[in-house]
């Protein structure tokens, strides 16, 4: 003898819900200057309401340590930004959880916050799946979009402003293109 009809009709739409995950995308790369600000985008799709317990956490890893440090947490709807070390005083909450939106901005940018921030967000009860990364390269102040020292170019030849184009920074000079030559790709 089978689970009742209302069980057996109950079993796969519960099965989906387990199933579910919640998904948090930030941009892979931003740039910016010594002593600007960045605006670190990040939003989320959950398949909960969102929730008074929503609950959102950036973290840094610098480019030159393995350690992690939390800059922001945001938590029973109150944001609490890092009051010491590196990040003090230069973080500000610029999301809305309602409007899935956890972005921060990141102010007086130095070469000490090149590294990768980190994302996550919980929902309960959708608290499984993964936070998101992106990486912040900061070049000094002038030399951004020159063609000179850490201009972010293009990986492959082409406009650097085609956003298909995947995106790393060329530190020193760039060598004059050849006008007789067609570049390879």
């Amino acid at each position: 003898m089978g689970a009742p009809a209302c069980l057996q009709q109950a079993a796969p739409s519960m099965t989906a819900w387990l199933w579910e995950a919640i998904h948090v995308y930030t941009h892979r790369e931003v740039h910016g200057t010594v002593g600007s600000q960045v605006t670190l985008s990040c939003s989320f799709w959950s398949s909960e309401w969102i929730s008074e317990d929503v609950s959102i956490t950036w973290q840094f890893q610098s480019e030159s340590s393995r350690d992690t440090i939390s800059l922001f947490h945001f938590a029973k709807g109150q944001p609490y930004v890092d009051e010491e070390g590196t990040f003090k005083n230069r973080v500000e909450w610029v999301g809305d959880p309602h409007r899935k939106d956890a972005s921060i901005i990141i102010r007086n940018l130095d070469y000490t916050d090149n590294g990768t921030f980190t994302c996550d967000v919980k929902n309960p009860p959708d608290i499984v799946g993964k936070s998101s990364k992106v990486t912040l390269y900061v070049f000094e102040k002038g030399m951004l979009g020159r063609g000179s020292a850490c201009d972010p170019a293009p990986l492959r030849g082409g406009n650097s402003h085609d956003p298909t184009l995947p995106l790393r920074p060329l530190c020193g000079p760039v060598p004059p293109q050849n006008p007789h030559r067609t570049p390879s790709f």
